[in-house]
């Protein structure tokens, strides 16, 4: 499992340091979007998969005030103090940043999660979503049965308007949510089942088979969030062959998975602080600029992340 959120963070952070890259002109539009849209169609699918793996034991038998005091804790908490922490950081960049704040910002509302924050909005309103299914439903036991009903609820939230209703339910929030419930069922096939030597291979050949012609097929609604689940679920098995196999890296991407909350939170500020500080000296070369972006929004986040923990700060900085 962390070997698999390794994965997907380096996609997280190459998705985003990409995007700040092209809102500052340093690539033409049709690359941007040939890139963009492959790492789009899979990297956050993933991330909210990862999470369903072991939902079904979180939520059975858990009393609901210990259920939402473990979410709000987990994820509202890290949500509200980094949004904060990162309109103080774009005040003080000033117009360097790609999106620049004043203090007035300061005042704006946490909800429904400032920029990437929103990934933690919409897992605390999957998960509470899931629970409160489960517990009004007296369901002491997660069947397939079960699972495919929670799988036709999430598909039928990916396509409803309810964005037009409320602010706090946009897009992401209801585009992403069977990707959770797809997590749950990932989970209860490959958690406990070793693969067949052939598999990791197999899944490496449908990933790029559907990823590559992304940009080309105009997806959209009901049909992108089925298509999706397919380079979602052979990105999983992949990554999951790889670990059973110990193939090298695996160690690395473990390590990153660890603290793949920390560089989740944290990474813009780092690929962001290094892109304008490339710029301001005069670099312009892409491939310097995704490279250096990537190793300072992973490595700057982790290092970040072993001084909160040797600091006992960890709880309070959400990590």
């Amino acid at each position: 499992m962390d070997a698999l959120k390794g994965a997907a963070i380096l996609f997280v952070v190459l998705g985003h340091g990409w995007r700040g890259l092209y809102e500052r002109n340093l690539m033409p539009e049709a690359l941007f979007e040939a890139v963009d849209q492959r790492i789009y169609i899979f990297h956050m699918p993933v991330f909210f998969a990862a999470a369903g793996f072991f939902l079904a034991r979180q939520v059975l038998g858990k009393p609901p005030a210990d259920f939402v005091k473990g979410r709000l804790l987990r994820l509202i908490w890290p949500m509200v103090l980094w949004t904060y922490i990162f309109i103080g950081i774009k005040v003080f960049a000033g117009h360097r940043a790609n999106m620049p704040a004043t203090t007035s910002d300061l005042l704006i509302s946490p909800f429904p999660g400032y920029l990437h924050l929103w990934f933690l909005w919409a897992l605390f309103l999957h998960q509470m979503a899931v629970y409160g299914v489960l517990w009004l439903g007296r369901v002491g036991r997660i069947t397939w049965a079960v699972l495919v009903l929670l799988m036709l609820g999430g598909l039928a939230l990916s396509v409803f308007p309810l964005a037009g209703i409320t602010p706090y339910a946009d897009w992401k929030v209801l585009y992403h949510a069977p990707f959770l419930i797809l997590g749950m069922m990932l989970g209860r096939v490959l958690l406990a089942r070793d693969l067949p030597p052939y598999a990791g291979w197999v899944a490496a050949l449908v990933f790029v088979g559907f990823v590559v012609p992304v940009p080309h097929l105009g997806l959209s609604g009901t049909t992108k969030v089925l298509y999706a689940m397919i380079p979602t679920t052979s990105f999983i098995v992949m990554l999951k062959a790889m670990s059973l196999a110990r193939l090298p890296g695996v160690r690395i991407l473990t390590v990153l998975g660890g603290a793949s909350m920390a560089i989740y939170l944290a990474h813009t500020i780092f690929s962001a602080t290094t892109r304008e500080v490339l710029l301001a000296l005069g670099v312009t070369s892409l491939p310097l600029h995704v490279l250096a972006s990537v190793l300072t929004g992973v490595l700057g986040p982790y290092l970040f992340f072993l001084l909160a923990r040797r600091l006992k700060l960890s709880g309070f900085f959400g990590l």
